[in-house]
């Protein structure tokens, strides 16, 4: 007898499948710029994302916030373009019926804190929005519009050392942090006292300073006294029987006269003063009115 096996199902070895990883990589729809109406002169456009199409944070995104927006923020012709266009204050009331999306640096700044954009292709975005406003609504050549150019150039060459690859950096993780042990108190070392040992003193010459050859030698002689027993003459003896008594003149006025007795008599006046002809009995009589010796150099 012939026994009939049934065929078995024989099925492919399948390899085993990876458990699917949700993932926020998935683009969310395209974003739609509201049309604002003027509020005294200005539109501030939205700066918060909202609730159906949320942003988030890439390596791109946050290279063009730390190199891209702060080099052109820094530029000295980026002060036109910091705010909103106030077109009140301006004096432009067709600004806005010209320019329908205004974009300005600050409101790209305030985005990309908020992580407003999903990819750094939105911000690229609006930074061309800004300029191709500029270039619009102001003639060509004007001073804005060559500032507009300036920094145009300016972005476009920071742009161009993005990184080529966008990734997701996710903001959430919190780094674990660790608890740092203190230190260990230090016990300070006995100080032991430091022994100061005198220096001795050199007294300072007070000669001066001299530029001598080599091999001189300066020898200090004593200082001699001014008055010596060979400097100084004898003393002359007082003679008080010779000494001619000081004689106190008088003066004896003298009138012009042409006549020649007066004459006579101023003469005969001063025949009368006595002459000192020894000179011995002068020094005498000096002496004797002084009362002290006298030492003669």
């Amino acid at each position: 007898m012939e026994v009939k096996q049934e065929p078995k199902d024989e099925k492919a070895p399948t390899s085993p499948v990876a458990p699917s990883v949700a993932t926020s990589t998935k683009e969310p729809p395209p974003r739609e710029e509201p049309v604002l109406e003027p509020v005294n002169g200005i539109v501030q456009p939205p700066v918060i994302p909202p609730p159906q199409r949320p942003g988030r944070q890439t390596n791109q995104l946050q290279y063009i916030q730390k190199f891209v927006l702060k080099s052109v923020l820094k530029h000295h012709f980026a002060w036109p373009f910091t705010c909103p266009v106030d077109a009140k204050k301006l004096n432009i009331p067709d600004y806005h019926k010209i320019i329908k999306q205004p974009m300005d640096l600050g409101t790209i700044k305030k985005r990309l804190e908020n992580n407003y954009y999903w990819s750094a292709k939105e911000c690229i975005q609006d930074f061309n929005t800004m300029f191709t406003n500029c270039y619009v609504y102001n003639k060509p050549g004007e001073d804005v519009v060559l500032m507009a150019q300036t920094l145009e150039k300016l972005f476009l060459t920071k742009v161009a050392q993005m990184p080529k690859e966008e990734v997701d950096v996710d903001t959430n993780t919190q780094k674990s942090k660790v608890k740092k042990t203190p230190p260990a108190p230090r016990i300070p070392a006995p100080r032991t006292p430091k022994v100061v040992t005198p220096t001795p003193t050199t007294p300072q010459s007070s000669l001066p300073q001299l530029n001598l050859p080599a091999g001189t030698t300066i020898t200090q002689s004593k200082p001699q006294s001014v008055l010596s027993s060979a400097n100084v003459p004898p003393l002359l003896p007082i003679n008080h029987q010779n000494s001619v008594p000081l004689q106190h003149m008088k003066g004896v006025k003298r009138k012009a006269d042409t006549t020649t007795g007066n004459s006579l008599e101023s003469t005969a006046a001063v025949s009368k003063v006595p002459k000192w002809t020894n000179s011995q009995n002068s020094v005498s009589s000096i002496g004797s009115r002084s009362e002290s010796p006298r030492i003669l150099v």
